[in-house]
């Protein structure tokens, strides 16, 4: 099946809760659109899905598709599944409708290769198969079931191993989606939003804001992590708004370096940069040493650092936001991650002078 010559098609629709977009939906859709020789991929957001429970309500989803694909001539979004009266939406009467609507249209289905494997347990599954043709975007850790494929004449494109997830976004574990999205999850306080607003004043979160957004462009711009670069830059000033005592109480509970601690008292740049690693880990759940190195060292630095305790250290210090003209130092950073560190450092140490 998978050497086999793909038959030219002209739409593919691709569903989901995409609750919110990212990276790895738009590598997949991408994918088949020119493994296919397609003339678009439709997006279909899903209103009420019946293999998952959906958190941002429907018209946030959709702006998030409009804000993440825009740059994409090849997607078009479709409304038709998101605003329909019906209590639960299967792909078979979604795609019966749209080829209703657009008759003149050659019409493919595409999912991913776990999908596939349930396919059978789907809604007229058979009869879908045979009115529409179905792609599959396998996954060279997600590998699909060869008879399944046969049965339903599945056309299978071969892709890369997709590190990106709705559920890490959702949960600030991970940030792989379009930066629009990200500033949009942040205005209309979606997904981890509240939870940072339990911790800092409009100020400060406009600041982690400002930090996150530069420290993605940095990664982005010089092929590192944009991710979790954005995550551990949204999350660096988390403990600074906790009075002393009681960030010291929290400290002392997750470092048993006496002398790291006594270092604290009185200081309040290492006090909150410490604070911050553990509210990351223990609050937000978040498990990535990279990041809770960048974020306790964020303000202090330290020897050895990592690419993206880097990238954090030089994005808090130069975001535009600071009182003053940071913009050579900004451009460097772009231009070379590791140099504009260098620049930075160099930078602070004459201002602290």
């Amino acid at each position: 099946m998978k050497d086999k010559k793909m038959a030219k098609v002209r739409t593919i629709i691709y569903g989901g809760s995409f609750d919110p977009l990212h990276a790895g939906h738009i590598e997949i859709a991408l994918t088949a659109f020119n493994a296919c020789n397609a003339d678009k991929v439709v997006f279909m957001p899903a209103k009420n899905p019946p293999w998952k429970q959906v958190i941002a309500p429907p018209f946030d989803r959709l702006n998030m598709l409009k804000f993440g694909l825009g740059a994409y001539l090849e997607f078009e979004i479709s409304e038709l599944e998101l605003f329909s009266d019906d209590e639960i939406n299967y792909t078979y009467l979604t795609l019966e409708k749209y080829q209703n609507l657009h008759k003149d249209e050659e019409v493919a289905l595409l999912i991913g290769s776990d999908q596939a494997n349930k396919f059978s347990e789907w809604y007229k599954a058979e009869q879908l198969a045979k009115n529409w043709q179905i792609i599959v975007y396998e996954r060279p850790d997600y590998k699909i079931n060869d008879q399944i494929a046969s049965k339903y004449n599945m056309e299978v494109v071969e892709g890369s191993k997709i590190d990106a997830s709705s559920t890490k976004i959702r949960q600030l574990h991970d940030a792989k989606t379009p930066l629009s999205v990200l500033h949009y999850i942040a205005r209309q306080n979606l997904y981890y939003m509240p939870k940072l607003h339990e911790y800092l004043s409009p100020q400060r979160l406009a600041h982690s804001l400002r930090v996150a957004r530069l420290a993605y462009e940095i990664a982005a711009a010089n092929k590192q992590d944009y991710g979790r670069a954005y995550v551990a830059a949204l999350l660096h000033d988390i403990g600074k708004e906790i009075p002393e005592k009681e960030a010291l109480q929290l400290i002392k509970k997750h470092f048993d370096d006496e002398e790291l601690i006594n270092s604290c008292k009185g200081n309040e740049y290492m006090i909150h940069q410490l604070l911050g690693a553990v509210i990351a880990k223990e609050d937000f759940g978040i498990e990535d040493d990279e990041v809770i190195d960048a974020i306790a060292f964020h303000s202090s630095g330290k020897a050895k650092m990592t690419t993206i305790g880097k990238i954090v250290y030089s994005a808090d210090k130069i975001e535009p936001g600071r009182k003053f003209d940071s913009r050579d130092l900004i451009a460097a950073c772009l231009e070379d991650h590791e140099q504009g560190f260098l620049a930075v450092l160099e930078a602070n140490v004459e201002f602290l002078a």
